[in-house]
Formats: structure tokens, sequence, C-alpha cells
């Protein structure tokens, strides 16, 4: 068995309600209410077999809403075959690679390689959220 996991500060949003999970604990999300509107983040740990992986972000469409965050582990790298399947998810469901839109040309150093190690596959609706080098 699988674990994702999510931590949350307290006061930072409300009406946390359990939302997402599966029966192999690679999935867990909430959803909350920020400023009026509601959100949903989902939390990922994809499998490390191609095809596995592909399968599971075919099933990760289903959980994108209208104003969805989804972060993880995907085990996706640049020459990965299941790379192309998580971008036509993307697509799909209008979702971009916060991490990437906002550093084109990657990380820079060793304290931005461990900030990208975590958010590198922090995916958003482009209208719902942007994020700055210090991540806010």
């Amino acid at each position: 068995r699988w674990c994702a996991a999510l931590r949350l500060k307290r006061g930072q949003i409300g009406n946390v309600r359990k939302s997402e999970d599966d029966e192999d604990g690679r999935t867990i999300g909430i959803s909350f209410d920020h400023l009026g509107r509601e959100y949903k983040l989902v939390n990922i740990y994809a499998p490390n077999e191609v095809k596995e992986r592909e399968d599971f972000f075919e099933r990760m469409a289903a959980t994108c809403c209208t104003e969805c965050i989804i972060v993880g582990d995907f085990n996706v790298w640049e020459a990965d075959a299941s790379r192309r399947r998580l971008k036509e998810v993307m697509k799909t469901n209008g979702l971009i690679d916060v991490w990437r839109e906002n550093n084109p040309r990657g990380w820079r150093g060793r304290r931005e390689k461990r900030l990208q190690d975590f958010i590198k596959n922090y995916l958003a609706r482009k209208r719902l959220i942007s994020v700055g080098e210090d991540g806010g």
C-alpha cells in the first residue's frame, strides 16, 4: 500500500472536507473554501511502471474540476513514455505545470533543485493561481 498525504495550516482555508482517495493510497484529496470560492486539492503518488502510470493519469483526469490543484510525485521525466499521456490529460483539462510556467529554464542550483523536486509537478488551472519564485 502506498501513501499520499496532505498537511494544512489552520486558519488559511475553511470548510475542509475529504473528497478523493483510492484504495491503493496513491491519491488523497480535499475540497475547501478560500476567499469565497471552492477548490479541490489532490495529492498523488503515481506508479513506477509506465503502463500503470498511464492508466493512473487517465483515472486522475476524472478528479479534475473547475478549481483543481494537483500536486505530488508524478514519476515522470523528459524521456518518459507516460509523459505524453500526462500532457494529454493536462491539455484536455486545461491544466498547466505552474512551476515550469514560472521557471522555463528549469532549476538553477541546489536550493532550487530541492524546491523543483517538490513543486515541479504542481498542476493547476491557468486562471486559478500563479506561483512566484518564493512559492507564493
